[in-house]
């Protein structure tokens, strides 16, 4: 019996081993799926190359189309000739606007970020539909690659402007002064003594002096850093801007401040403002005052300020009211400030304006120790005197006149962050976002 058993186990019938086929049959198979899926991943990543290398291509056009558009700002060019400007250089980088499927929009100011109420900075938008290959087999048959820039036109470095192109001492510091502008000169005066520093001590400070002709250090005082010569003309920063219109009515006439304090408002002023006594503080609101003939007169320690919002002072003539130069000596609180926008017709960033000055006509303008003088101070016609306190800096100040004379210890802020565009005067410009 047990024998028996052991012969039957020993009769038991064998599994019969895989054939080959079966297996070369798996293999193929799997080979198959493995050369599928790695031919899958070889033509994801061709086509995520290309739109990388588009999405390169596109954002090199739409900084230069920002570019482009910022510079023509900077240059006080119309928003609508920035944006020819924009789409044009963004043509010249290989993506011209409604060809093969491109659009290239140009927004001033741009519609996000932290320059939205800059007209100074220029957004480009770029984008392009761009066909795929091996996506198509995951139902994406093209793909839209878009690149944004945002450039800033940016604030020029110089703050002071001596626009005579023959004047001796167009621009001079003398009567043994500090001035320490911490910005540029730019004389224009083709004299060989352009700029000239007179009395000891005097010293001039500023980040750059460019002069037409030449200048001459007086004994005793010092010039930093050393004059650059035989600069080209620099034309008027200004002259872009547009005179207030005059009215040819008055709101008021031979306004006098006299004693006590008192707040004035927009309007046109023939005759002139006047103020006198140290014990006067004329508060101007904000807005655009129009001196028709008379200028401004403030003497005697009292003090004008400018109320929250700033102002424009345009000085000129007309309706038989003659023209006259400002002749400002304000107390140690004076304190006046350009308006931060451009409203009721005054001008942003200019405090003084007057093209009606001609040669000859001195334009007064000094402080106590406390003053301050926040703003463009534009007299292109006329010679501006300007006697500062020793913390005598508004936020910022800039002097475009014929010539431009410093007596006294002066100093010049950079401070720009309250005006949303800066300074009035540009030059370059620079990639914010």
């Amino acid at each position: 019996m047990n024998n028996l058993k052991k012969m039957c186990v020993t009769l038991q019938p064998k599994q019969s081993p895989p054939s080959k086929a079966r297996e070369k049959g798996y293999i193929l198979l799997t080979s198959a799926l493995s050369i599928f899926v790695l031919l899958g991943f070889v033509g994801l990543s061709i086509d995520v190359g290309f739109l990388q290398f588009q999405k390169r291509r596109i954002q090199s056009a739409a900084d230069a189309a920002a570019a482009g558009a910022a510079f023509q700002l900077a240059a006080q060019a119309s928003h609508d000739m920035a944006r020819i400007e924009g789409l044009y250089d963004s043509k010249k980088n290989g993506f011209e606007n409604t060809v093969d499927g491109v659009t290239v929009t140009i927004n001033i100011p741009p519609t996000i970020g932290n320059y939205t109420t800059n007209n100074y900075a220029a957004e480009a938008i770029v984008r392009q539909s761009n066909p795929t290959y091996f996506m198509r087999l995951f139902d994406t048959a093209s793909v839209t690659v878009a690149a944004r820039s945002v450039v800033v036109a940016s604030n020029s470095s110089n703050c002071i402007y001596a626009l005579d192109p023959s004047a001796t001492d167009a621009f001079l510091a003398n009567g043994g002064a500090t001035v320490n502008l911490n910005c540029g000169i730019v004389v224009d005066s083709s004299d060989s003594k352009a700029l000239e520093t007179k009395g000891t001590p005097t010293n001039l400070i500023a980040s750059n002096i460019s002069i037409v002709g030449n200048y001459n250090q007086g004994a005793g005082s010092t010039i930093s850093p050393v004059p650059t010569t035989g600069a080209k003309v620099t034309p008027d920063p200004l002259a872009y801007l547009t005179a207030p219109t005059v009215p040819a009515t008055c709101d008021y006439t031979s306004y006098s401040l006299n004693n006590g304090t008192a707040t004035i408002n927009p309007g046109t002023y023939c005759n002139g403002i006047s103020a006198g006594g140290s014990s006067v503080v004329l508060y101007l609101n904000p807005g655009l005052y129009i001196l028709k003939g008379g200028g401004l007169s403030i003497s005697g320690g009292a003090n004008i300020i400018s109320n929250a919002g700033g102002v424009t002072l345009d000085n000129t003539s007309g309706g038989g009211y003659n023209y006259k130069a400002i002749a400002l000596a304000g107390g140690s609180t004076t304190s006046l400030a350009a308006p931060t926008t451009s409203s009721g017709g005054a001008l942003e960033g200019i405090l003084f304006f007057d093209r009606t000055g001609i040669a000859g006509s001195k334009e007064m303008i000094t402080g106590g120790t406390g003053a301050k003088f926040t703003g463009a101070v534009y007299f292109p016609n006329s010679e501006v005197d300007f006697t500062g306190g020793s913390s005598g800096a508004g936020d910022w100040t800039i002097i475009v006149a014929n010539q431009v004379k410093f007596t006294g210890d002066s100093a010049m802020g950079r401070d720009f962050s309250n005006y949303p565009a800066g300074s009035p005067i540009k030059q370059g410009a620079t990639i914010a976002e």
